[in-house]
């Protein structure tokens, strides 16, 4: 046995595990400090052994020895003892500079608002088998609980770290307390263990933390706290995690992260990019009234139960692409997408939802997995959703104009008469209908060359592909006049592609064949437009029998049945029988619907052959009208 007052006989050998209960991960220590530095822990052989004296007939001092064979009360008072000792004869020069415990065993310890100012606390490896408590504890200088074990509840609520706080490899048995704490300098938690509920309420981090390796088995509770120069985080959390109102003033970093319980970040606010990449959230994740500042990267991220971003703002470029998976629902009911934000090949199995969305960017939805997904009163106009799968998708209300739609599967799309693709986002004209404007509108696909003035995007493929689908939509939907107006780009497109061929060709039989075909489509527009406008056919109709009835007094070509009546002439009509005229025009109309009432009679060869083509142009007019209707009709 030692006698009164010899040194303690305690050892930390990193090459010996029996010294350190041969923890995991403890030969990372070996290196921690400089071995050729004065201030070492270790000696020249890389051992550290306790510095501090034993009592009469004791091998190991009052912080070394077993739990059982002292008081602790006697243990603080020892600790402050020291501490009041170390302040005393600090000096930077010396081993005093420093208070060394490693591998104590502490009962219940209470230091609650005391004051380590002037030292360095350094406690590796030690145990507390009581409460820890350290509430409204100032620690002036480093402090270090490097693969400590808090086997009850470690209270550090209101604690003041005002340089680095080490707490890496530590293990926390109990609840751990961290609430309105304040860490000025780097706060390490690598490779820590919280077996119960971690509170970190409203716990403020001036620098970033580091949470590398961190496993959260219980509850971790961040809700209300404040990461000044962003935070480093890579671990699994098993249980809830709660990020609510919590402020990232720098970039945080979640990247590999595990959440296998609820995530909950509601009202947190990233004033830097948020990065998530390679993160699992296994549990429900809640992003709801988030605001990310300068965006988001969520990148190869899975989401295996539903995901809330309702209310969410995102300010900055966020991506969701290259593989993001949602195994659940996807909520962004709300969400304001203010800068530009990608969904490129993301794979929503769940229900994606977009009410009320605000996309005030253009958003990039190229070859996204929508099945059944909501639009409804969004205004993602110029987004891209070519290639993406838009199977029973809703865009009730929905603004799509300037939207890319080339490739993207409608089948079963849901609209109504609100839902806008065809114009410019920037027209603010009225929408509805039942205008003028409206009526002599010529809205454009983002693909049709006349969309705008050096469309970049015009490609005649692509848009006449989109018109038909936009076709198929709109007959399914009941939208009649836009299936009409797409039907007719589509055939503009084709007839101004038979006038390019014409004129471009080198084969002169190429050239004839095309002029013959523009020439075709370009009488079939003026006439009937396509076989869209009944009132062309109406009009032309009546200008046709005006004109043959303006005709037929030319030449005397039609006279009254009455015997000894003379033929109707413009000399007669503007000698004083202008009533003649109306029963040329009369004769005309006759004619022209074949009803032959046979009170007039045509004069001569030339007279016989314009009623004859009279009658026959008729034919054909109110044939093609009877067309027009029975098409119309069936829409």
């Amino acid at each position: 046995m030692s006698e009164c007052n010899e040194t303690c006989e305690y050892v930390l050998d990193p090459d010996d595990s029996e010294t350190w209960d041969g923890k995991e991960g403890y030969e990372f220590y070996k290196k921690s400090d400089d071995m050729e530095n004065k201030h070492s822990l270790w000696n020249q052989n890389g051992v550290w052994t306790c510095p501090h004296v034993t009592n009469e007939n004791e091998d190991y001092c009052i912080f070394h020895q077993p739990i059982e064979k002292k008081d602790d009360e006697e243990v603080v008072e020892a600790f402050l003892n020291l501490i009041s000792k170390t302040k005393v004869r600090n000096n930077p020069g010396k081993q005093q500079q420093k208070l060394r415990l490693l591998g104590a065993q502490f009962g219940e310890f209470n230091l609650s608002q005391k004051s380590f100012d002037g030292c360095d606390i350094n406690l590796r490896e030690s145990t507390f088998f009581g409460d820890a408590v350290f509430r409204s504890t100032t620690f002036d200088r480093k402090v270090d609980f490097t693969s400590v074990d808090f086997e009850k509840k470690a209270d550090f609520n209101d604690a003041e770290f005002e340089s680095e706080a080490e707490f890496s490899n530590a293990d926390f048995g109990k609840e751990a307390y961290f609430s309105s704490a304040c860490f000025r300098g780097i706060a390490d938690f690598s490779d820590v263990c919280f077996h119960a509920n971690l509170y970190l309420w409203n716990a403020v981090f001036k620098q970033k933390p580091v949470f590398w390796d961190v496993k959260f088995n219980k509850e971790a509770d961040f809700s209300e706290a404040k990461f000044e120069q962003g935070s480093d985080i890579t671990a699994t959390f098993i249980d809830k995690a709660k990020f609510i109102d919590v402020r990232f003033e720098q970039e945080p970093d979640f990247t590999g992260s595990t959440f296998k319980a609820p995530a909950i970040f509601r009202d947190t606010k990233f004033k830097k990019r948020a990065e998530f990449r390679h993160v699992t959230f296994l549990g429900k994740v809640i992003f709801s009234m988030t605001e990310y500042l300068e965006g988001a990267n969520f990148k190869q991220v899975e989401f295996n139960r539903d995901a809330h971003f309702t209310g969410a703002i995102f300010d900055g470029d966020t991506s969701f692409s290259k593989d993001t998976v949602f195994n659940g629902n996807a909520d962004f009911t709300k969400t304001e997408f203010n800068a530009d934000t990608d969904f490129i090949r993301t794979e929503i199995n769940g229900n994606a939802d977009f009410t009320e969305a605000v996309f005030d960017a253009e958003l990039e939805f190229r070859g996204a997995d929508l099945t059944d997904a909501i639009f409804t009163d969004t205004t993602p106009n110029g987004s891209d959703f070519e290639k993406a799968l838009l199977s029973r998708a809703t865009f009730f209300g929905t603004d799509l104009r300037g939207a890319k739609l080339n490739g993207a599967v409608l089948g079963d799309v849901r609209i109504d008469e609100d839902t806008q693709f065809l114009g410019h986002p920037d027209d603010n004209s009225d929408s509805s209908s039942h205008t003028l404007s409206a009526i002599r509108s010529k809205s454009h696909c983002v693909y049709d060359p006349n969309y705008k003035k050096e469309n970049k995007m015009a490609d005649v493929g692509k848009a006449k592909s989109v018109y038909r689908a936009l076709e198929e939509l709109a007959g399914k939907a009941a939208r009649s006049r836009l299936q009409s107006q797409c039907f007719v780009r589509r055939q503009d497109l084709q007839k101004d592609e038979y006038k390019r061929d014409a004129k471009e060709t080198d084969s002169w039989q190429e050239r004839l064949i095309a002029g013959a075909r523009y020439s075709r489509a370009k009488v079939a527009r003026s006439t009937l437009l396509y076989g869209e406008s009944p009132w062309r056919i109406i009009g032309g109709s009546i200008c046709f029998i005006i004109f043959i009835g303006f005709v037929y007094p030319l030449f005397g070509w039609v006279q009254p049945r009455e015997e000894g009546a003379n033929p109707i002439t413009w000399v007669r009509i503007l000698d004083g029988e202008p009533y003649l005229l109306l029963e040329s025009i009369y004769f005309s109309a006759l004619t022209f619907t074949t009803l032959g009432m046979g009170d007039y009679t045509p004069v001569g060869g030339g007279g016989q052959a314009l009623a004859t083509l009279n009658t026959a142009l008729g034919a054909i007019l109110v044939a093609l009208l009877v067309f027009v209707l029975g098409r119309r009709a069936a829409r």
